[in-house]
């Protein structure tokens, strides 16, 4: 079985890292805007014995650790080949939101072969930011969409989101070296424990 499903890339403009125990109260409270470029998962899902996952990024296969743990954790241990295409059409590392714009299109995409909801889908790829520190509302404002605020942190019905209407025309630039998400999520001084 094959399907196919976009998330789109989002920018945040400000944000409070928010820990709890409960993983579904994790995330970020702040505001960003969800834009129209992102990223296309093709996935395609075949029986087998054991349980397979090829993972190609721009046409070049990759470890995805964001993508191949958000699928892991709607597959559980489910003897299946899994085949995911990915197109980026924005890069990496550049405060796009392409990780959870990845793993959120290909939750998507399986999500649709397996017959379950879009709700798992969307956990299934916060909790791969979360687990991985790549980051904390990025999965949940995507499946969101325009442009929002984070009033509260994690899933819903913990997490709520308040949508402002509007729209416009960015210019997008790459400007530096790539910033690291995990570098920022781990830092003491800009978190908060709840």
């Amino acid at each position: 079985m094959k399907a196919t499903a976009f998330a789109p890339g989002h920018i945040s403009g400000f944000f409070e890292p928010i820990y709890n125990q409960d993983i579904n109260r994790t995330g970020s409270r702040g505001a960003g805007i969800n834009i129209t470029f992102g990223s296309v998962s093709e996935v395609t899902c075949e029986s087998s014995t054991t349980q397979g996952l090829e993972i190609y990024i721009n046409n070049r296969k990759s470890s995805a650790p964001v993508i191949r743990l958000a699928l892991k954790y709607l597959l559980g241990d489910s003897p299946v080949k899994v085949v995911i295409k990915n197109k980026n059409e924005l890069p990496v590392g550049q405060g796009f939101g392409m990780s959870a714009a990845g793993a959120l299109s290909a939750t998507y995409a399986l999500a649709k072969i397996l017959r379950i909801s879009s709700n798992d889908a969307l956990r299934a790829s916060h909790f791969a930011e979360v687990q991985l520190k790549t980051g904390l509302g990025d999965a949940i404002a995507s499946s969101f969409g325009g442009i929002e605020i984070r009033k509260s942190a994690g899933l819903p019905p913990w997490g709520i989101i308040e949508h402002i209407p509007g729209q416009g025309e960015l210019v997008l630039c790459v400007v530096g070296k790539k910033l690291e998400t995990k570098k920022i999520l781990e830092d003491t001084n800009k978190t908060v424990k709840m």
